[in-house]
């Protein structure tokens, strides 16, 4: 069942994908929900979301393995949530116009100007567009206030407020309208598998019950990864101590289990 999640600033639709054996239904079953590509240079976690998709679909009748996971879960896919920012990367590929290949944030242009600034300088004063979605949720959103997080040019840039985009208010709706027991937030590449808290350098009460599932994820992984992936990590102590994230929101408000995962 396909579920219309709402538009991008330049007006560009954005969906999630619901699979199950009974779509229209709300069950007592467990929820996954899977997020890709909220960094627009970050395409793995559309690819990864669609392949999914495509792999549980079309082994449904021939994988019982297949059949028991849709048949008993009901699972949630929003392939891209930045699609402006997709844009502006697939210009880049192609040496058109108004593109460029290290952009990480949406296509909100913050001055009004009608044009979308990409990266042009490294001064402070530079004309620089777009929010880093990943850093825009309501959750401890005041906590990401280091200088890359209230300056527009860099690509760490919050925005001005708390949901201030329409990306990151049509994916808090619609998954607090399905709050998942597990969930996946798709990033790419650096092998990193990342846990909450992002706010805080504190593990979260259930750390070690992340250690497992982390573990798990990791050796499937590292299958087929030309990387080595590391596990489990607080995004918070590991990198840099950052708030407004939804991993960390739905961990706090849900007790979801909430992953990060750069892939490879």
């Amino acid at each position: 069942k396909k579920y219309f999640n709402g538009t991008s600033h330049q007006g560009k639709q954005i969906y999630a994908l619901k699979i199950s054996d009974n779509v229209s239904e709300k069950e007592a079953e467990i929820r996954l929900a899977l997020l890709g590509n909220q960094h627009a240079r970050e395409f793995m976690g559309t690819e990864a979301s669609i392949y999914f998709i495509h792999y549980l679909l079309t082994n449904y009748n021939s994988n019982q393995e297949v059949k028991n996971l849709v048949d008993q879960s009901e699972i949630f896919i929003i392939p891209t949530n930045n699609p402006d920012g997709r844009t502006v990367v697939e210009k880049g590929h192609k040496g058109e116009t108004g593109g460029t290949l290290h952009w990480k944030k949406n296509g909100r242009d913050l001055d009004g100007d009608g044009i979308l600034e990409l990266y042009s300088c490294i001064e402070a004063n530079c004309e620089t567009d777009g929010v880093n979605l990943e850093y825009n949720y309501d959750f401890f959103w005041e906590t990401s206030n280091k200088p890359k997080n209230l300056t527009p040019i860099y690509s760490s840039y919050r925005g001005p407020s708390a949901l201030s985009e329409p990306e990151t208010q049509g994916t808090k709706s619609f998954i607090d309208s399905n709050p998942p027991d597990y969930f996946i937030n798709m990033h790419s590449w650096g092998g990193d598998i990342m846990v909450p808290y992002s706010y805080s350098q504190q593990p979260t009460p259930e750390h070690d019950l992340f250690i497992p599932i982390t573990t798990n994820i990791a050796n499937i992984l590292n299958k087929t990864a030309d990387v080595e992936y590391y596990f489990p990590i607080l995004t918070g102590g590991y990198t840099t101590q950052l708030g407004g994230t939804i991993d960390d929101y739905l961990y706090y408000t849900y007790n979801t289990m909430a992953i990060s995962y750069e892939l490879n």
